[in-house]
């Protein structure tokens, strides 16, 4: 876990492949969701939120988002599988 990471730290522009999680303050929601937007990687999200959860998740520039669950789209056998901006190794930019 890595705390107050600046905006163009190698863990928030770069692919980490590893168990990093970075956490940063923000103003609020709408903040948040522009500085997730901002990275080139698009694969998977998670919005825990509420009242605004699905408009969040709907704004999320990312293949697969859900809502109040970290990876509530993995354990579904032969999801869509989909990405936005550079996906990482197997896929071109969509």
């Amino acid at each position: 876990m890595l705390v107050d990471v600046p905006a163009d730290a190698a863990a928030e522009t770069e692919e980490t492949f590893g168990p990093t999680l970075t956490v940063t303050r923000v103003r609020d929601a709408d903040e948040a969701v522009d500085r997730a937007n901002a990275v080139a990687f698009g694969l998977g999200a998670s919005v825990f939120a509420t009242k605004r959860g699905m408009e969040l998740a709907r704004r999320a520039r990312s293949g697969m988002t859900s809502v109040t669950a970290a990876v509530a789209f993995a354990p579904v056998p032969g999801p869509p599988f989909a990405a936005v901006g550079t996906p990482g190794y197997g896929a071109g930019p969509a």
